[in-house]
C-alpha cells in the first residue's frame, strides 16, 4: 500500500464525489464534512482543487500527538491511527501543515486518511482521473 493518493487538480471538475463516498465508506452516511479529504474550490476562477493526506515521511501530525494515536507505518507508507489511544487533544490537526486533517467531533477523533486499505475510494470513484494511487488506478484500468 506504499504511497499517498496524487493529485492531478487540471482534472478536478469539483463533483465532490470524492467526499460523498469516503465519508460512506467510513461511517455509512453520505456527509461530506466528514471525509478525510477536502475540496477547495476558487469560485472566480471556476477552480476545484482535492486536498488529500500525503502521508508524510516526516508527518507533523504525528509528531504533534502526545499520546502516539498516529504513528507512521513505514512498511506500508501510510499514517495509522489507533483510537483508543487518542486524548482528544486535536494538536494533529491543528499540526497538519496541507489542511487536510480534520476533527470529527462526535467521535471525538481526528478524520484521518488510512487509503482505505490499499484501494481508497475516492480514488475509484473519481471518474475525471483528478485523484490516482498506484494499486487503485491498475484495479480501475482492468475494469
Amino acid at each position: 500500500m506504499d504511497g499517498a493518493i496524487a493529485v492531478n487538480e487540471r482534472k478536478c471538475t469539483g463533483c465532490n464525489a470524492c467526499l460523498f463516498i469516503c465519508s460512506f465508506r467510513h461511517g455509512s452516511q453520505f456527509a461530506p464534512a466528514k471525509a478525510r479529504l477536502r475540496v477547495r474550490r476558487v469560485e472566480r476562477e471556476g477552480k476545484a482543487t482535492p486536498l488529500v493526506c500525503r502521508q508524510c515521511e516526516d508527518a507533523a501530525c504525528v509528531e504533534a500527538c502526545p499520546t502516539a494515536a498516529l504513528t507512521h507505518d513505514t512498511a506500508a507508507g501510510v499514517i495509522r491511527l489507533k483510537s483508543e489511544d487518542c486524548s482528544g487533544c486535536e494538536a494533529c490537526v491543528d499540526a497538519c501543515s496541507h489542511d487536510v486533517l480534520s476533527w470529527d467531533a462526535e467521535a471525538g477523533l481526528p478524520l484521518h486518511c488510512d487509503l482505505c486499505g490499499g484501494r481508497p475510494a475516492c480514488v475509484e470513484i473519481c471518474d475525471p482521473g483528478a485523484l490516482s494511487f498506484p494499486a487503485a488506478s491498475a484495479g480501475r484500468a482492468a475494469k
